[in-house]
């Protein structure tokens, strides 16, 4: 599908990229590797050509790099990268313990304006502790 916006043509978008922080960088991100996760984790990181897996400080960078030459070599002409939300409580308080993975608005918009062919999916900006 091609989106026509503003006078100019969009071609194909995909509209749910994740990104994926593990805290050690610059980017404001989160990340738990479960130890029962991590036979998964290593494998997946293999599959993408993720060299050195999913951890140390500069993880956020080659993750970043996988995505943007991907979204290069493709014929997408963009991709709505995702914050990530802490799962929540009934009443909209962040259960950090029962979370696996923290993506910022912070960071999406930064990596947006870093490589324009990422958009960003951003979480409500007005979204108070309360609220679900």
């Amino acid at each position: 599908m091609n989106a026509t916006n503003a006078g100019f043509s969009l071609g194909p978008i995909d509209v749910h990229v994740h990104l994926s922080l593990n805290g050690l960088g610059s980017l404001s991100g989160w990340s738990r590797r479960r130890w029962v996760m991590r036979p998964f984790l290593a494998a997946a990181a293999h599959d993408i050509g993720l060299r050195g897996g999913f951890g140390g400080a500069d993880f956020d960078e080659r993750y970043l790099n996988r995505l943007v030459g991907w979204l290069e070599d493709s014929s997408l002409s963009a991709a709505v990268l995702l914050a990530y939300d802490w799962v929540r409580d009934s009443s909209g308080f962040p259960q950090k313990d029962l979370s696996d993975l923290y993506v910022s608005n912070e960071a999406v918009i930064s990596v947006a304006q870093r490589h324009p062919k990422f958009l960003p999916g951003v979480l409500h900006p007005s979204r108070s502790a309360g609220c679900i």
